[in-house]
């Protein structure tokens, strides 16, 4: 059932363990066969081939084995996994940009592409700054808690009255302005300032100022006055506090979808970007389990009584089974 399924389709994606699609004659290569201009692409933990091309994968498990984990969290707390399974959304951007740029290769060519997108490899493509740190300056990233990347001694993670902010000072005239709204311009006149890179000794002595500083005013006075000064700054919100914002609301980072059999509807994140000035939409409700079963069938050239039989064994199912 799945051949002739596939022959009529621009692109598959699925995420069995490597070579699975093809024992059952599925695979890349059977499917290319029936339609020469189908982009195939396979999503797994580690890819197609290598040593690791067995092994199963979690979110958690591509964090550890990337090393993402091991620049995540303070000594303290020792190595800590993202808060979100970061690694499952990336590997599905990586693999949608790669069936973007096979789609514009194929209105060139003709031709379609056979698309190998691996969790550790897309996590490994957004840890540039700490790969670099070792393949590069030869250092072994360590864990950097809430120290800036920049390690300006002028940045960082802060209690305030009510709440903690974070705080970017990394150009002079970013100093100057935190410096001034602060009430520190002393600090200003230690010519180190200016060649703060060269004197890692700051953070020591800045680091305590700037802390004892923000616990006399509240987070979001202190987001206001930073900003106000071309100051990066902001709260740390939670997550009910951020999609309350009302620039949030204003750009259209959530979508409302309606659930018809459960009569009610959800906000979900947008595609995070603007097309044109929009923000994107949700036109249709998400569908049914098996909910357009018949349809597909009908449109990949089945007729009702091969539907009927597909149906009746279980082959294929429709939402009036569940």
């Amino acid at each position: 059932m799945d051949r002739p399924l596939a022959a009529t389709c621009d692109v598959v994606v699925e995420n069995f363990r490597p070579g699975k699609l093809a024992s059952l004659g599925l695979g890349a290569e059977d499917l290319l066969k029936l339609k020469p201009d189908l982009i195939y692409c396979s999503i797994t933990g580690y890819g197609q081939d290598g040593p690791f091309v067995e092994r199963p994968a979690y979110d958690h498990i591509i964090q550890g084995m990337s090393g993402l984990m091991s620049v995540t969290g303070s000594d303290a707390s020792g190595p800590l996994r993202v808060g979100t399974p970061i690694t499952d959304y990336i590997v599905g951007q990586s693999a949608a940009l790669a069936i973007t740029t096979a789609i514009i290769q194929r209105t060139r060519t003709g031709k379609g592409s056979i698309i190998d997108a691996s969790m550790l490899d897309a996590t490994l493509a957004i840890m540039g700054p700490v790969v670099a740190e070792w393949t590069i300056a030869g250092r072994v990233p360590a864990l950097a808690g809430n120290r800036p990347f920049s390690r300006s001694p002028f940045s960082g993670c802060f209690d305030t009255r009510d709440g903690k902010i974070v705080v970017i000072g990394n150009t002079v005239a970013q100093i100057r302005g935190l410096a001034d709204v602060c009430g520190l311009t002393d600090l200003l006149d230690d010519p180190r300032i200016a060649e703060w890179k060269d004197h890692p000794e700051l953070a020591d002595e800045i680091g305590p100022l700037l802390a004892e500083t923000f616990l006399r005013s509240p987070a979001l006075e202190w987001e206001r006055r930073l900003n106000a000064a071309s100051v990066p700054c902001s709260k740390v919100r939670d997550v009910p506090e951020v999609l309350n914002e009302p620039h949030v609301r204003d750009r259209g980072a959530l979508l409302e979808i309606s659930v018809p059999k459960l009569d009610q509807t959800f906000k979900v994140p947008g595609v995070g970007f603007h097309l044109d000035g929009a923000a994107g939409a949700v036109r249709n409700s998400p569908p049914e389990l098996g909910e357009h079963t018949e349809e597909v069938l009908a449109e990949a050239g089945y007729d009702a009584s091969d539907i009927a039989e597909l149906i009746s064994s279980a082959a294929a199912v429709t939402c009036q089974r569940f």
